[in-house]
């Protein structure tokens, strides 16, 4: 889109809009900053003659839902301005970048910063289930980092795929993201917000290991490699380390069949979750080794893409703030697995 140009004294309603920071198909990020207050937000300007009618619906979704939630671990909001061809969305700004360039930087992590982090996404996640809210595409470059800290508040980002499915719904929209997605979407079966907690436990499984709990040489074989799982395997050393209850968390989350995962509730009393008073680890001192400098330049470059590289194609580049993670047009594949039992279509719909 031809919104590459520097933003040099451009006022969009009482922003002043300063460097890019990122883009995608049909959006540009800028950082910038309320002309009276000074207050630093991070504007999403969005093309509207490129959106087809279903981004342009999930983008009104995404703002609708956005609206009605004030939550420290929920990306806020602020306002949406629109003209004759373009959208502007008024986002908090974060500046730590996002978890996925926090786990290329340090690798795994130490259970305690594992749980910080869990913590944190179980708080969002509550808020969108009293809301019945699902949001259908969790992974670490959709959670966002306040700041470049050893234990930054973090937030929810990226609504682009989430709907409202009360209790009794189901979806059957295929979305997320490959390393991510629940097996029912894959499989194009109905699914309801339980696939939401598969996404929280390959998340949790990346922090603790340092790597997806599945992958493949290609998206077919990522496909079949978590369809065809019965029990999620750790490294062994790494498994030695782990405390009981994290591994127990892991697994329960990422149950192939959902009516054997673990419910919300459960994960949100979950012992890994909860437990204050298992003895933790200095957090700053875990991380005594890296510079603050180096963190930084980290977090805010490249490294988010890393964990994605080998399906690359449904990572867009962005900065502090989500830009457009949606699936590029997709064409109709049939994945026939070797397993009898286990047969599975994919319908990509856009």
């Amino acid at each position: 889109m031809d919104l590459v140009g520097p933003a040099m004294n451009r006022l969009v309603g009482d922003y002043i809009l300063g460097p890019r920071i990122g883009s995608g198909s049909f959006a540009v990020v800028w950082r910038s900053r309320h002309r009276i207050s000074g207050l630093e937000v991070a504007i999403k300007e969005i093309d509207q003659t490129q959106l087809s009618p279903k981004v342009r619906d999930n983008l009104i979704k995404e703002i609708t839902i956005l609206r009605t939630i004030h939550h420290p671990n929920i990306i806020r909001l602020f306002e949406a301005i629109e003209t004759n061809d373009r959208i502007y969305l008024v986002l908090e700004y974060c500046g730590g970048g996002d978890l996925a360039a926090y786990i290329h930087r340090y690798g795994r992590v130490s259970e305690s910063i594992a749980r910080h982090f869990m913590r944190q996404l179980a708080a969002g996640l509550q808020v969108l289930q009293e809301k019945n809210l699902i949001h259908r595409d969790l992974k670490p470059q959709n959670l966002l980092l306040e700041t470049t800290s050893a234990t930054p508040l973090m937030k929810i980002g990226d609504f682009g795929f989430a709907r409202s499915l009360t209790p009794l719904q189901l979806a059957d929209t295929l979305c997320g993201s490959p390393y991510y997605m629940a097996p029912e979407i894959i499989q194009s079966q109905k699914y309801d917000a339980k696939a939401d907690l598969w996404s929280v436990g390959a998340i949790l499984y990346q922090l603790v290991v340092g790597k997806p709990p599945f992958d493949g040489n290609s998206q077919l074989q990522l496909f079949q490699n978590i369809l065809a799982s019965t029990e999620l395997h750790f490294p062994s050393k790494i498994l030695k380390e782990l405390h009981p209850d994290c591994v127990d968390l892991c697994r329960s989350l990422l149950r192939r069949n959902p009516d054997e995962r673990l419910t919300f509730k459960a994960f949100f009393n979950h012992d890994f979750v909860r437990d204050n008073n298992r003895s933790v680890v200095n957090i700053e001192r875990f991380h005594s080794h890296q510079s603050e400098s180096s963190m930084v330049n980290q977090l805010v470059g490249s490294a988010s893409e890393k964990v994605s590289q080998a399906h690359s194609e449904y990572h867009v580049e962005k900065g502090h703030v989500l830009v457009n993670s949606h699936f590029p047009f997709f064409s109709r594949f049939r994945f026939i697995s070797s397993n009898s039992k286990m047969p599975f279509v994919i319908q990509l719909l856009i």
